[in-house]
């Protein structure tokens, strides 16, 4: 299954899901500042899963 993150619903339905996205950004400036910043945000939402199906045409 791709991606590795993935996880595949065997049933319709809605599915509580907490999402996580991690950043480490590095900057710096022309007068030679710079750093790294960190951010993590988190938030939960009920996800509403239905079927889906992929059509392929020529």
């Amino acid at each position: 299954m791709s991606p590795d993150c993935g996880h595949r619903y065997e049933r319709p339905g809605e599915y509580p899901v907490i999402v996580t996205a991690h950043w480490n950004i590095e900057w710096t400036a022309t007068g030679g500042d710079g750093g790294t910043l960190t951010e993590t945000r988190t938030t939960e939402l009920v996800a509403d899963l239905r079927e889906a199906q992929v059509l392929n045409t020529r």
